[in-house]
């Protein structure tokens, strides 16, 4: 395993090593063959003097490319949450370039092809160390708020993915090829599906899995890099055997974890962390609500309810406090009890969103719920989407949605306290998520948005029933 950014882009050993795999056909391509595109790369940024250059790729070979070559140009690489044209407007402030895969950006000045780039321009002088502070930036996904922008160093990331490999090394060893579902602009996609596989030479695929039924084809053993929000659409089909699969953005249900081992002959590793942590602790199963294991070098306490935790990876090796509610245990695991933010006060009382959807997801009608804060005629109110069970579904078929409204809130009323029962509701086949397969409290209010004073006054009067 490489060391550091510098003993990878300059050293010269294992240069023969195929370290990216197109899995729809195209060819293969080798560690001498990225030094080589990284350093034209560098020399064309350093030409231009670009200080802080944003990356738009889901190519895993390019998204490398850039990401590298910015370190070894002294350019500061941007990884933006969205890679939409509005998106980019908004945070344009931030960088004065775009490198970017063909046609991924249109009509936008200072945007330039880095597959072009890292075939036509002549590499100058030597390849320029890398340091290990150089910084890169991201954003956290705005779970529960605006996103954040947060600074890391290539330090943080190879201490990060040295720890991930501890504890990955042997499905590691087995897998012939690493393929995600997961973009590589986000923490845990560039961890596991760009630098672990990198710094393990491990061939990488070169874009994403879109569909199970790309599994089947696939030559070879996979290690998949994926998400909840990917596993809960398998439809346990057998497809592959896989040395391992990794899921990050969100907590695996147990259903998604049985259609996962179905469908890849392997219980799923969970890893819990965040845009400013990193990866920080891991569990294998079949999903729920186990208890997590910090990786190694990582430490959990629990401080007046509240997870904290400390990574040498993050932070300068600093506590940093979670918005995580967690249960703390004398061998240093922890379990989590939800979002510390996720409450609303009603009438003086208040009350848990992850509470509420503890009990709602325990009822026979609902398989998955996510609770929000509504603001209904300058009161607070809960606000429920929904997924329902199948018996759920064939409920609201017969009785209609209001009928079924009602129906449900009476049966709720045995496991929670009247103001705790959500008074609108959305039901829903899917949850809205974000491109890393995570459910933000903003996009399900958007669910609430339209025709929402109908909708109030509808509940208002059902809800007495």
């Amino acid at each position: 395993m490489f060391s550091s950014a510098d003993a990878l882009l300059r050293g010269t050993e294992h240069g023969s090593a195929v370290i990216s795999r197109d899995l729809r056909g195209g060819g293969a391509k080798r560690l001498s063959d990225l030094r080589r595109d990284v350093h034209a790369l560098a020399s064309f940024l350093s030409s231009r003097g670009i200080s802080r250059a944003a990356i738009v790729t889901d190519d895993t070979w390019l998204f490398e490319t850039a990401f590298f070559a910015c370190a070894a140009a002294g350019t500061v690489p941007v990884l933006p949450a969205s890679v939409s044209e509005g998106y980019l407007s908004r945070c344009s402030r931030l960088f004065d370039a775009v490198l970017a895969e063909d046609g991924a950006v249109s009509g936008r000045d200072g945007t330039f092809s880095i597959a072009m780039l890292a075939a036509e321009y002549e590499p100058r002088g030597a390849m320029p160390p890398v340091s290990d502070t150089s910084p890169y930036m991201m954003f956290t996904s705005g779970s529960t708020g605006a996103p954040k922008l947060v600074t890391h160093t290539f330090s943080d990331l190879f201490l990060e993915a040295r720890a991930a490999f501890r504890l990955l090394s042997e499905p590691l060893s087995r897998a012939d090829f690493a393929c995600a579902t997961v973009p590589c602009r986000h923490a845990f996609g560039l961890a596991f599906r760009v630098m672990m596989p990198l710094l393990t030479l491990l061939p990488a695929s070169v874009r994403c899995a879109v569909y199970e039924e790309e599994f089947s084809a696939m030559a070879g053993i996979p290690f998949i890099v994926t998400s909840p929000a990917f596993l809960k659409r398998l439809d346990g089909t057998r497809r592959t055997e896989a040395a391992a699969v990794m899921s990050a953005g969100g907590f695996l249900p147990e259903f998604a974890g049985e259609l996962a081992q179905k469908a890849f002959g392997s219980q799923v590793t969970e890893i819990y962390g965040s845009t400013e942590t990193g990866a920080f602790a891991s569990r294998t199963g079949l999903g729920g609500s186990g208890a997590w294991k910090p990786l190694p070098g990582n430490f959990a306490t629990v401080s007046d309810g509240t997870l904290c935790v400390q990574s040498p990876y993050a932070r300068g090796g600093h506590l940093f406090r979670t918005d995580d509610l967690a249960e703390g245990a004398p061998d240093g695991r922890f379990t989590l009890r939800g979002r510390s933010g996720r409450a609303v006060k009603i009438e003086d009382n208040l009350i848990s969103l992850d509470d509420v959807d503890a009990c709602l997801r325990g009822h026979e009608w609902i398989r998955e719920s996510r609770s929000v804060r509504l603001i209904r005629g300058g009161r607070e109110e809960i606000g429920c989407a929904a997924i329902l069970t199948d018996k759920g579904r064939d409920s609201l078929s017969s009785l209609g949605a209001g009928k079924f409204e009602i129906a449900l809130r009476k049966s709720l009323r045995s496991v929670l306290d009247p103001l705790e029962i959500p008074r609108s509701w959305r039901f829903v086949e899917r949850f809205p998520e974000s491109s890393m397969g995570k459910i933000r409290d903003c996009d399900i209010l958007e669910l609430f948005a339209a025709g929402a004073d109908q909708e109030a006054g509808r509940s208002s009067q059902e809800g007495q029933g």
